[in-house]
């Protein structure tokens, strides 16, 4: 599959990091705190290996809960069966940075050098998401340019969609030619690997990838939280 990251600038949002590592907004950070964040962001792009992709999958129906997409892949889920409602086809939209850095991650740990294990742990998470919102940005001028409209981003795991479903999802990927694996939980290994979807809406309007699913997730005290629950549970 194509690597839709090749050569892909990693951007870390700042003030995310810091909200990352439990700092509350616009806390001072230390100097030799920030010294330590900035060799691990150093260190982030010499370990990072962008990798991306998006495939299509027509929707064959969607009744009640169930989404059954072609080659009788089903999904079930009442909160995204709304989100789909005027969808032809799902995309799946993959992201990872590769393995290279949670090993790193793990040696710092197993090293004692927490702070710098919770620094490039943190970097890496910010780089990720910018990653997957960059990607899903191109997927919604791609699906313009062809009258498609896309919807927000969701994914399994996220409020009334069981995280069993990246099962569904993972058996559409050709084998061999992805990066990024499942393990017996349903948890993508390398670590920093991100999954979701988004609907491709004929005529439709495309969400901003700046719209953030937060709005319609009910996970409590989320570390990755963006905007609170319920703020907008408009779902077109």
């Amino acid at each position: 599959m194509i690597n839709r990251l090749a050569d892909r600038k990693l951007i870390v949002d700042r003030n995310e990091l810091h909200h990352l590592m439990g700092y509350p907004h616009g806390q001072p950070i230390s100097p030799p705190i920030q010294e330590v964040i900035n060799e691990q962001l150093a260190q982030l792009d010499g370990l990072a290996q962008p990798w991306g992709t998006w495939l299509e999958i027509p929707i064959e129906c969607i009744d009640g809960e169930q989404i059954r997409l072609t080659d009788q892949g089903c999904l079930r889920s009442r909160r995204l069966s709304k989100i789909l409602r005027k969808s032809s086809a799902i995309r799946l939209i993959l992201a990872t940075l590769g393995p290279r850095v949670s090993e790193k991650v793990r040696q710092y740990t197993d090293d004692g050098d927490m702070l710098e294990a919770l620094a490039l742990d943190s970097a890496a998470t910010a780089a990720i998401s910018s990653l997957m919102e960059g990607l899903q940005a191109d997927s919604c001028k791609d699906a313009s340019s062809r009258g498609l409209g896309s919807t927000l981003r969701y994914g399994p795991g996220y409020t009334e969609w069981e995280l069993s479903d990246i099962e569904v999802l993972f058996n559409y990927l050709p084998k061999g030619q992805v990066p990024v694996r499942l393990n017996d939980q349903h948890m993508m290994i390398p670590e920093k690997s991100l999954l979701a979807i988004v609907g491709l809406v004929p005529g439709g309007r495309s969400e901003s990838p700046k719209v953030d699913p937060c709005r319609i997730c009910d996970l409590k005290n989320c570390v990755l939280r963006k905007q609170p629950y319920g703020e907008s549970r408009k779902l077109d």
